[in-house]
């Protein structure tokens, strides 16, 4: 082999290596951006499930406040509507003001239900 012929195969030898080697840095490369990318989604999961949790928290808090109020509105409606009055008329005086005042403040009026008149009786 003549030294041209060497000097042409140790030229593509190298050309060889060099391609193989820019193939696997790129390989690399792209490895480690797919890793970064994995570890970004992977970050972003965690966030969203911890405002997930944070915003279940919130709701259970808010329902624990609300539901002694809500409890104390369904026992007046109910016992305000369980009255005979009610089976023909809709809501008297008292019943109007407690419903006035669980709108207005969403709770009810407090010691109202107790002087709401007696049952009456109607035909």
């Amino acid at each position: 082999m003549s030294t041209a012929a060497r000097l042409v195969l140790m030229l593509l030898i190298g050309l060889a290596i060099g391609a193989t080697a820019g193939w696997q840095v790129q390989g690399w490369r792209q490895g480690r951006i797919d890793a970064q990318r994995i570890e970004r989604q992977a970050r972003d999961t965690l966030r969203n499930i911890e405002r997930g949790q944070q915003a279940a928290d919130t709701y259970t808090q808010e329902q624990a406040h609300v539901q002694p109020t809500r409890q104390q509105i369904t026992r007046t409606v109910e016992r305000i509507v369980t009255r005979d009055v009610y089976r023909n008329v809709c809501f008297d005086d008292g019943g109007m003001r407690e419903l006035r005042a669980a709108i207005a403040t969403g709770a009810p009026s407090g010691g109202a239900a107790e002087a709401l008149p007696a049952d009456h009786a109607t035909d």
